[in-house]
């Protein structure tokens, strides 16, 4: 009977650290966190770890990636570069099957620097290992459309609210939501004196 629930606990033992992976020697950076991937029917995909090499220079910082498949065994790593208010970043897979990293912390402190914007999204291409920052576009007043490669700081930004209010009366915010079908929508959202309306 001893051997047998011996036998048993070796084998437990054996089970439970063939799922393990020591985060910590993936990358020599910090790790700042790590979640699961799903795809779009919601089947597990694998994991991204996110590891910190700290600041470059003043305007940027460094960080790390690693994908992991289901069995927690690295598939692929990429540095990559960001600017300095965002923290950690939360991952999730597309329609298209490309990683986005999202930010998802932010050094608060960084928010009061006159140079602050939104920092963006990273798009990793799982075939190819590469990874390139998210690209936004900015819809205008005449109906058209332009690529920007970082949102405007948030001080330019309350500057063309203001000088837009005071010409205007309302202020519009315009955003852009891509649908599966890659057809991208401006969703104008006017805010008047005391009442907010949405057109599409």
């Amino acid at each position: 009977m001893k051997k047998i629930t011996l036998l048993m606990f070796g084998l437990l033992q054996t089970f439970a650290y063939s799922q393990t992976q020591d985060l910590a020697s993936l990358a020599s950076g910090t790790n700042v966190g790590m979640n699961a991937l799903f795809d779009t029917k919601d089947n597990l995909y694998g994991y991204v770890s996110i590891y910190s090499y700290g600041k470059t220079d003043k305007k940027t910082q460094k960080f790390e990636y690693v994908i992991l498949d289901k069995n927690l065994n690295p598939v692929a790593n990429k540095e990559f570069e960001a600017r300095p208010l965002v923290s950690n970043y939360f991952g999730y897979v597309d329609f298209k099957g490309q990683i986005i990293l999202r930010p998802s912390d932010f050094h608060y402190m960084q928010a009061f620097a006159k140079d602050a914007a939104m920092p963006v999204s990273m798009v990793i291409d799982p075939k190819t290992n590469t990874v390139v920052p998210k690209v936004y576009y900015d819809y205008l007043e005449d109906g058209t459309f332009k690529e920007i490669s970082q949102p405007k700081s948030w001080r330019d930004e309350r500057k063309e609210t203001r000088a837009e209010k005071k010409r205007k009366g309302t202020i519009m915010f315009p955003q852009l939501a891509k649908l599966k079908k890659v057809v991208t929508l401006p969703l104008n959202i006017k805010i008047l004196e005391n009442m907010s309306t949405t057109t599409v």
